[in-house]
């Protein structure tokens, strides 16, 4: 029997600058097993030095990465923009 592979559920959660606060909040309740991915959008000054990742990493047990060029997509894991 051939085991299908379901793809994650994909919840973008979106901020204005000074939103970490609610993200911490957020991902310090979330559990570790939700099957969801989470993408990350903040919006920054481009040329702002975006720590977002090391810190938010600090407040949850899932990883936590900043999200690159064709990175794939797991459940369990939140990404960063």
């Amino acid at each position: 029997m051939n085991s299908i592979v379901k793809p994650p559920l994909i919840v973008g959660i979106g901020a204005s600058a000074g939103g970490f606060e609610c993200f911490k909040e957020f991902f310090a309740a979330m559990p570790l097993k939700s099957e969801m991915a989470f993408v990350i959008i903040q919006h920054l000054a481009p040329d702002h030095n975006n720590l977002t990742a090391q810190l938010l990493a600090s407040f949850t047990s899932i990883p936590v990465k900043e999200i690159k060029d064709k990175t794939p997509v797991e459940a369990e894991h939140v990404y960063i923009i």
